[in-house]
Parts: C-alpha cells; sequence; structure tokens
C-alpha cells in the first residue's frame, strides 16, 4: 500500500511538473478554461484572480516555475471565450512573454535607470505605443522612426531603450497626443495585454 502511494504521489508530482514547463507552449484554444482545476492547484488568491472581471488590472508576482504563465494563459482564454467587445493584445497568442533583453547600457546610462520613475515613464510609454500599433494608429512623428513596425511589447521595449536618452522627451507625447487618442479609443472598446515578465534585467 505504501508502495502504490508513493507512486501515485510520483505521478501526480510528474504531471505537475510536465505542465508548469508545458505552460510556454499552450496557445490560442488549447485550454479547456470549465476544468482547469483538474491541473492546477487553486488557492483562494487565485480562484479570486480568475472569477473577478472587474479589475482593471491584474498581476501575478511570484518565484520562477509555480505556474504564472499557464494562471495567466487561462485568464487570457476565459477573456476571449467571453464574447465581450474586448480587443485582446497579443492578438494570435494567450499572452507574450517578455524576457531577457539585450540592450547595452554604458555605466553613465545605467545610474539613470535605477529609479522608479524613469521605469514608470518607460513602460507607460511602452503600452501606449503598443496599443496605437496593435490598432494601426499612425504614432507622432517623433515615435515613428524609433518604432518602426514593432508589435510586440518586447519589441517596443528594445526600441525605446535604445533611444533611452530621449526617454523624456518622448514621455511628454503621453499627455499630449498619446492619452487622448487611447481615451477616444476606450469609448469604443477594451483593451487588455497579457505579458509576463520573466528575468527582464
Amino acid at each position: 500500500m505504501a508502495n502504490k502511494k508513493k507512486n501515485k504521489e510520483n505521478s501526480d508530482l510528474q504531471n505537475q511538473i510536465k505542465w508548469t514547463s508545458d505552460a510556454n507552449n499552450i496557445d490560442i484554444d488549447d485550454l479547456e478554461t470549465s476544468n482547469y482545476q483538474d491541473i492546477l492547484v487553486e488557492t483562494v488568491v487565485i480562484k479570486k484572480f480568475l472569477i473577478n472581471t472587474k479589475l482593471n488590472k491584474a498581476f501575478i508576482i511570484s518565484p520562477k516555475g509555480l505556474g504564472k504563465t499557464y494562471v495567466l494563459k487561462i485568464k487570457s482564454q476565459q477573456i476571449r471565450n467571453s464574447g465581450a467587445n474586448i480587443t485582446c493584445i497579443p492578438k494570435r497568442k494567450l499572452c507574450e512573454k517578455v524576457e531577457k533583453m539585450h540592450v547595452d547600457f554604458i555605466k553613465e546610462d545605467l545610474d539613470k535607470f535605477t529609479t522608479r520613475d524613469i521605469w514608470e515613464k518607460t513602460w507607460e510609454l511602452c503600452i501606449y505605443i503598443l496599443i496605437y500599433q496593435n490598432f494601426e494608429i499612425p504614432l507622432p512623428e517623433a515615435l515613428k522612426g524609433v518604432i518602426g513596425k514593432q508589435y510586440t511589447v518586447s519589441d517596443i521595449l528594445i526600441s525605446l531603450l535604445r533611444q533611452r536618452s530621449k526617454i523624456g522627451k518622448y514621455y511628454e507625447l503621453v499627455a499630449k497626443e498619446l492619452s487622448p487618442t487611447i481615451g477616444k479609443l476606450q469609448n469604443l472598446t477594451s483593451t487588455v495585454f497579457a505579458g509576463t515578465l520573466s528575468g527582464v534585467k
């Protein structure tokens, strides 16, 4: 009996490891959101995250390998299945995985990117540009040459960091042009961005 119980525990553990490592390969329509509890250990916090449809922002934070990507993909598939007037970004994937990006910083530049303020501005600018690009809204002239035809948050972020000395100048466009335009867009549709950060430095 003890051996049977141990074998079952090992089997369950292998299934958990398999699903954790395979989450990166799960894509649109691969998930059956009605029975995800068969695989996911659903804590109170995870359940609240998955069933709450009224949150404007929702985040998952945990150490690597504990299922953030899987939970986020379940949420993304639920939203897509809801039939609501929502545009999901990315459109053809359940979520975008933002991993290590190779952008060289000299020490002087690195010192400027140690504050929360500069990173908040960079990410806010990045998300606005992401929405512009995915709705095919022409960018302000100052950003066209910088962003080009980049449509993912990873590529847009890299493009901005390569022009990092001008981020303060670009950020002025948020209040002047980007935010007012997105405000008008929100009257027509809701937008959801799903993405995971993994090892970003």
